[in-house]
């Protein structure tokens, strides 16, 4: 593979993420099933659900990571952001459920210059061999990969 490529994955999506969906369009038709019976509940049901599910699709769909030939960019419905390869400090690995641009509990965290993120492509072995690929050159031998003792769980 040629590193001056662009390379796209797409986030892990939970299953908690598939049932909250499916509530929410649950919870939409029995809104309208209410509604067409005169209950003024149902009106207010289908609107929070509507509301619910456009807040979901916009702050998480498109959830994908895309490998460029200088940087990581992530993003995450509008959430956008671009971590140069140069500011990458370390990369590990955890299990846990903290506010990240990503959609699965399973995760690679990205120490850089100004913090951290946690990702959660599929396929975390080859996103790892690829961004691997992509740091060898920039951050040379000072790159900390923590994946095997790193795994964690937070509460």
């Amino acid at each position: 593979m040629n590193v001056k490529d662009n390379t796209r994955y797409r986030s892990e999506v939970a299953t908690v993420w598939v049932v909250l969906a499916a509530a929410c369009v649950f919870a939409f038709y029995v809104g309208c099933a209410l509604s067409s019976e005169g209950a003024g509940m149902g009106s207010t049901l289908r609107s929070a659900a509507l509301a619910v599910s456009v807040a979901l699709v916009a702050g998480a769909v498109p959830c994908r990571y895309t490998l460029t030939p200088d940087a990581l960019r992530l993003q995450a419905g509008f959430y956008v952001r671009e971590i140069p390869y140069t500011d990458i400090l370390a990369v590990t690995l955890e299990h846990g459920w903290t506010w990240a641009p990503a959609l699965s509990a399973n995760r690679i965290v990205l120490h850089h210059a100004s913090g951290s993120v946690r990702i959660s492509p599929v396929c975390q072995p080859q996103f790892l061999v690829d961004l691997a690929r992509r740091l060898q050159g920039t951050r040379g031998s000072d790159l900390r990969l923590d994946l095997a003792a790193s795994a964690k769980t937070q509460p």
